[in-house]
C-alpha cells in the first residue's frame, strides 16, 4: 500500500479562512476552485509519497457523496448527522492511506477543512447555530482546526481518528463499536490522551462497556449508560500508571477491563452518583 504525505496548511491561515466562509453560502464555498492554493502549504520531506490533485479530488468527491446521501447541502437532523459521522471516518480511514505519525499534524487536517471540504465542514457545523449538545462553547474555528492532533472538534480529524481507534480488524463491520455507543461515550474516551495512546485499550474497553451496559440494564444505578462511561474510566485511568496495559494478551486484557465495570457497576449500585439540580 502506498502512504501519502497531505499538504499542510500553517495553522495561523485557520482564521482567515474562516473568516471568508462566514460570509458566503454552501453553495458559492463548494463552487469555488482551491487546490491551486500553495501560499505557506507545506509537506513532510520523507514518510510516503505526495499525494496529487486527482487523489485529493477523489477523497473530496467521496466525501461529498457521503455527504449528499445524508442530506448535504440542506440542513440535516442530528440522526443524519450521526451517521454521516461514522460513515465518513470509515472512508477517511479506508481512502486516505496515511500514517498515524502524519495524522497528528494538526496542518494536515486544517488543509482538509479549509482547502479541500470547507463546505461540508459548514453543512455538518452550522456557524450560527447549536447543532449537538457537545457544540457549546465550541467557537467555529475549532471545526476547521481542533486540538490534540486533530482528534479533538476538527470536523474530520476527528472522524479519522475515532476510525483508527475503534477499528476491529476480526470483524465483518469495521466500525460497528462507533455504531454502539454515544456520541458522549466516544468523546469520553477519545478525550482522553491517555485512553487514546492504545487503539488496543480504548477497543477492548468498549466492548466491555457495552457488554456491561446490557449486564446492568435492569440494576438500580440511575442514568447507567452516562454514569458506568464516566466512572469506570475515571477507575481505569487511575489504575493506568500501576499497570502496563500494553503488554497485556487480549484474553487478560479484557478480563481486567471486565472487572473494572463490574466493580464500578457494583459501587454505582452502592452509592447512585448524586443528581445535578
Amino acid at each position: 500500500m502506498t502512504f501519502w504525505l497531505y499538504p499542510r496548511l500553517p495553522v495561523a491561515k485557520v482564521n482567515k479562512f474562516v473568516s471568508d466562509y462566514s460570509s458566503k453560502s454552501i453553495g458559492e464555498i463548494a463552487r469555488e476552485e482551491r487546490l491551486n492554493y500553495s501560499e505557506g502549504v507545506t509537506y513532510a520531506p520523507t514518510g510516503g509519497n505526495k499525494i496529487g490533485d486527482k487523489e485529493l479530488k477523489d477523497l473530496r468527491h467521496k466525501i461529498v457523496v457521503c455527504a449528499k446521501k445524508h442530506g448535504y447541502p440542506e440542513p440535516a437532523p442530528k440522526d443524519a448527522r450521526r451517521k454521516f459521522d461514522i460513515e465518513c471516518g470509515a472512508i477517511l480511514y479506508d481512502a486516505m492511506h496515511i500514517y498515524p505519525a502524519e495524522a497528528c499534524r494538526m496542518e494536515v487536517w486544517a488543509y482538509i477543512t479549509c482547502i479541500l471540504t470547507p463546505d461540508i465542514v459548514l453543512w455538518r457545523f452550522p456557524m450560527l447555530e447549536k447543532v449537538e449538545e457537545d457544540d457549546e462553547n465550541v467557537k467555529p474555528n475549532e471545526r476547521f482546526l481542533g486540538s490534540d492532533r486533530g482528534l479533538r472538534r476538527n470536523t474530520f480529524g476527528r472522524l479519522w481518528w475515532r476510525a483508527y481507534l475503534f477499528y476491529k480488524e476480526d470483524s465483518p463491520n469495521h466500525f460497528e463499536l462507533l455504531e454502539h455507543l454515544t456520541e458522549d461515550e466516544i468523546v469520553q474516551l477519545t478525550e482522553r490522551n491517555s485512553l487514546a495512546a492504545s487503539p488496543q485499550l480504548i477497543r477492548s474497553f468498549a466492548e466491555a462497556f457495552l457488554v456491561g451496559i446490557k449486564r446492568y440494564a435492569d440494576s438500580s444505578i440511575p442514568d447507567l449508560r452516562r454514569n458506568l462511561i464516566r466512572e469506570s474510566t475515571k477507575r481505569l485511568r487511575r489504575r493506568l500508571p500501576m499497570i502496563a496495559f500494553e503488554i497485556l494478551d487480549d484474553s487478560t486484557l479484557r478480563q481486567m477491563l471486565d472487572e473494572i465495570i463490574e466493580q464500578t457497576a457494583l459501587a454505582l449500585q452502592k452509592s447512585p452518583p448524586l443528581v445535578r439540580k
